[in-house]
């Protein structure tokens, strides 16, 4: 006899063999293999050998435990065996190497006073060397003295053979077994319930194949035997009627009883149930599995398929969630990603990292499903990865479809499935089938906008716009939402779609693909889509669309939109109309939430729909560039965003004339981009005239006008010109938002952001201060961290603490901006640039001159490239590492260098034209050329 039977993951190994050392050194005989145990055979020998002759068993239950075959079968043994004893805790010792215990199963071993890894300490080995030793000489036999590790006798149809390749669900396994025990087992759960677990999900979920192996896993806890009727529900192959099926139940309790020697010629199926009964009660608990029970049976027809005794345990499968029904109820969704991708590559494993990437968004793609996994496994031995993934996207074939042909061509097949039982859209349309055209509808609305769960308002107002709904009045709200409850309540009754905690319906993303692929009737799903768009368009044609704080109100509405649009080819150039207003708003979510790439995909095809429905210079097409000019300034690209909008400037001009509103907005636009260009003469001198232009049309108290002010006073900071005008004006713009947009309004802390901005260049330090941590605190609240926004929040903090002399405080924030916009925007970018400039400005207060020239170096040829030898960004990255060097004592070649290739044209420059810091430089050269002094100063 063994003390200890220690299981473990060869993996952990090394510690393993060291508690184990420190168990013998406690007098306790160690039960240890070696081996690596792969495959049932051995598993079995295993415990055979060692499990049922230990007092107890030792799980060293690392995060990796639980994906081992082994592991699972020798807990899940020993765990059967010390429950006909009582509190498993006694025999099942727990070493949990981890902080935290939420990989433990089952949880019932959670609250077990379990011990910590000891690592190599000797101390703390022989510690829990000794409180593992008091625990196991405290018992009195061993786990085989419990209970004998015999195989139940299987009855009915399965053998019980299993499969290697079932991976995963060990945590639905524990949840079977307590499902099924809990009546008896205090430890598991207080009170009297039935002994009935329905395990349900989605068609090809692997429900069977999980309830076979739960019976060979758990099989020694069921003497009295495996009972298998398959109800044949959901088919493929066989499709039965009531009256069928009744029929293929009493020839299951015919042959049961039979084997159990009970006559059984000429009885009913009460009278068999009533003499299977009485044979069962004495021998002990048994297993009654119920396989493919149909998802619209009720609880009295069901009754009849049901274990017929009190020792008996049913366990069904089904795709009916049965809520209301007594027992319990497991769910099978998805696997683990660790199992997933296990299963995907069980022919071809990942044999380099971009393989194992790729298995990892394959498995992402098909939703983690079994079935589909494993038929991807098939398409990925014959074709790779990224080849079958790419065949995967065609919208032509359906490439699962494809792998289920190729395994009925070669012969193979799967556990539990026929050769003719492979497709996987027919497997999960079997379930759509026996729904109503209004569910039937919902299933196709899914295909089109589920990119994120279908709010049930959404849903209604879709049914209730589509003319075919002919079932569903739009004027009577309630008879509406009643039909839409009533097909969304059949989608989760039979496990195709899932509610989540608001009420919100997802379908699973497979069940939408299949209906895209088998599609019978376009006509309706056409008009499903139309009125979809038309749904969309009413959820986002307001405010919030405008109002980042809002935009989480939204955003699933966004999502839905996005997914609409796409069914549409983005080449075609004729959107309907409702689909271009959707793409417009759209667009303009994009912006507001700093989604660059996303809007400029819309303006440009907003911008092909445009010229091919309504030509070259509508004033559609025209706001439809401005848009793209607007994605083109802030992606950085300010060459591009400059041609287009003086190309719209000029075709606006011509159309509408100069204080035409549509043309204003072509001005100020031209002017930012100038402005960014640092043209800031030509972009002051564009935005006075629309300023002007807007108070004589607009008047002063108009969210325009605010805008207009906002532009011209930052202009005219950046100047240094005039800086009681461009404080009045800005101040002006902040009050004007404040009053017609509200206090914590986005544009509103945009306004305040400026103000502090000009308050920090007119030399306002503390109030530039206060409005910039005001701004920088909203910004934190409201916005993702990597938000345009927020990182410019960050930006003007790290510039207002620069200007008090907190230096070490604005490096660290200026080197979070740096991060956040080389990854976002790119190293080229202008904002990236100017960040790098005002890092290295920091770095040389710091004194930190080598840091600073590094950085600049690679700025400053950036900036020649992206910018131009005469952008102020360059001047200054030039001036800066010209500082950096001659400051860090290097050679004066370079800095000569500097003086004459890069800082040499700013001298040609009108200094009226440049901002202050820029003609101090220029002052600061000129003087260095006459005097050849020394240039230690600032």
């Amino acid at each position: 006899m063994f003390d200890v039977f220690i299981s473990y993951r060869h993996a952990d190994a090394d510690a393993v063999r060291r508690i184990a050392t420190a168990l013998r050194a406690q007098r306790l005989t160690v039960w240890l293999d070696e081996r690596r145990i792969d495959d049932f055979a051995s598993i079995q020998r295993a415990i055979e050998n060692g499990l049922a002759q230990s007092r107890a068993l030792l799980a060293w239950y690392s995060r990796a435990y639980p994906e081992s075959l082994a592991c699972q079968w020798e807990l899940t043994r020993a765990f059967v065996m010390a429950q006909h004893e009582g509190d498993v805790r006694r025999r099942l010792l727990v070493i949990n190497p981890h902080d935290d215990n939420l990989h433990i199963q089952p949880i019932e071993l959670r609250d077990a006073l379990y011990l910590g890894a000891a690592g190599d300490d000797p101390a703390a080995l022989a510690a829990a060397a000794s409180a593992i030793a008091g625990q196991v000489r405290g018992l009195e036999g061993s786990l085989g003295d419990i209970a004998q590790l015999e195989r139940p006798r299987w009855y009915g149809g399965a053998a019980g053979e299993g499969s290697n390749r079932f991976v995963g669900r060990l945590a639905e396994m524990w949840a079977v077994h307590s499902g099924l025990w809990q009546v008896e087992v205090p430890l598991i759960h207080s009170g009297a319930l039935r002994p009935l677990v329905r395990l349900t999900g989605l068609g090809g979920c692997g429900k069977t194949l999980a309830a076979e192996t739960y019976a060979i896993r758990y099989g020694a806890a069921y003497p009295g035997g495996v009972f298998w009727l398959r109800a044949m529900g959901h088919d493929a192959v066989v499709s039965l009627d009531a009256a069928a099926r009744a029929a293929q139940l009493h020839g299951y309790l015919v042959d049961i009883a039979q084997s159990l020697g009970v006559l059984a010629r000429g009885k009913d199926v009460a009278q068999l149930r009533s003499e299977i009964r009485s044979r069962l009660n004495e021998c002990g608990a048994y297993l009654w599995v119920v396989d493919d029970l149909p998802g619209d049976i009720a609880w009295s027809a069901a009754q009849d398929w049901f274990a017929p005794g009190e020792p008996g345990r049913t366990l069904v499968t089904t795709r009916a969630s049965g809520r209301g029904w007594a027992g319990s109820q497991v769910e099978l969704a998805g696997l683990d990603e660790t199992a997933a991708v296990a299963l995907l590559g069980h022919a071809r494993p990942p044999a380099t990292g971009a393989e194992s990437v790729a298995a990892r968004a394959l498995a992402r793609e098909l939703s983690y499903h079994p079935l589909a996994l494993e038929l991807a496994a098939v398409g990925v031995a014959s074709q790779g990865y990224a080849e079958f993934h790419a065949r995967l996207a065609r919208p032509d074939r359906d490439a699962l479809d494809f792998a289920a042909e190729l395994m009925t061509a070669r012969g193979d097949d799967l556990p539990h499935r026929d050769a003719s039982n492979l497709s996987l859209s027919t497997t999960l349309l079997l379930s759509v089938d026996a729904l109503d055209d209004l569910a039937t509808d919902l299933l196709r609305l899914a295909g089109q906008i589920a990119a994120a769960p279908i709010a049930r308002e959404l849903a209604c107002d879709v049914l209730a716009r589509c003319p075919s709904a002919t079932a569903l009045n739009a004027a009577d709200a309630a008879l509406a939402r009643d039909a839409a409850e009533l097909a969304i309540a059949a989608l989760l009754g039979r496990s195709l779609a899932r509610a989540d905690a608001s009420g919100a319906f997802s379908v699973h993303g497979l069940v939408s693909r299949a209906m895209r692929f088998r599609e019978g009737d376009r006509e309706r799903a056409t008009a499903l889509h139309a009125a979809a768009i038309a749904a969309l368009n009413a959820a986002l044609l307001d405010d919030r669309v405008f109002d980042l704080r809002r935009h989480h109100e939204i955003a699933d509405y966004v999502r839905h939109a996005r997914a609409a649009l796409d069914q549409e080819p983005a080449s075609a150039p004729a959107l309907e109309t409702a689909s271009a207003q959707l793409l417009d708003s759209l667009y303009i979510y994009a912006m507001e939430h700093g989604d660059f790439a996303a809007a400029r995909r819309a303006a440009e095809r907003l911008i092909v729909h445009a010229r091919a429905t309504l030509g070259e210079e509508h004033p559609h097409t025209l706001s439809f560039h401005g848009y793209l000019g607007q994605v083109k300034r802030s992606q950085g690209d300010l060459a591009g965003s400059l041609a287009t909008h003086e190309a719209v400037l000029a075709a606006r001009r011509r159309l509408f004339g100069e204080t035409h509103p549509d043309t204003l907005t072509s001005l100020s636009d031209t002017a930012l981009t100038l402005y960014m260009q640092g043209h800031y003469a030509r972009a002051r001198s564009m935005q006075q005239q629309v300023l002007e232009a807007r108070i004589e049309i607009l008047g002063m108290r108009h969210a325009d006008t605010a805008t207009a002010m906002n532009n011209l006073a930052i202009t005219l900071a950046a100047l240094g010109s005039e800086p009681a005008v461009a404080l009045l004006l800005q101040t002006q713009a902040v009050e004007l938002r404040r009053e017609l947009l509200g206090p914590g309004h986005p544009e509103t802390l945009s306004a305040i952001a400026n103000l502090a901005e000009v308050q920090r260049l007119a030399g306002l330090q503390q109030a530039a201060h206060e409005g910039a941590r005001q701004v920088f605190d909203s910004r934190a609240v409201e916005l993702a961290a990597d938000h345009p926004d927020r990182v410019l929040a960050i930006n003007n903090l790290a510039a207002s603490l620069y200007s008090e002399g907190d230096l070490a405080g604005s490096r660290d924030l200026f080197r979070q901006v740096l991060d956040r916009r080389e990854r976002d925007l790119g190293e080229r970018h202008p904002l990236t640039l100017a960040t790098v400039n005002n890092l290295g400005a920091v770095l040389i207060g710091l004194g930190e001159h080598g840091a600073a020239a590094e950085l600049l170096a690679g700025a400053l040829g950036r900036c020649r490239e992206s910018l131009g030898a005469q952008h102020p960004e360059t001047f200054k990255a030039a001036w800066h590492l010209l500082m950096a060097e001659s400051r860090g004592g290097n050679a004066r070649g370079r800095v000569r260098e500097l003086l004459a290739n890069d800082l040499s044209p700013l001298m040609q420059c009108d200094p009226d034209d440049l901002p202050p810091d820029l003609r101090s430089v220029r002052e600061a050269l000129a003087a260095f050329r006459e005097t050849g002094g020394s240039l230690d100063g600032d």
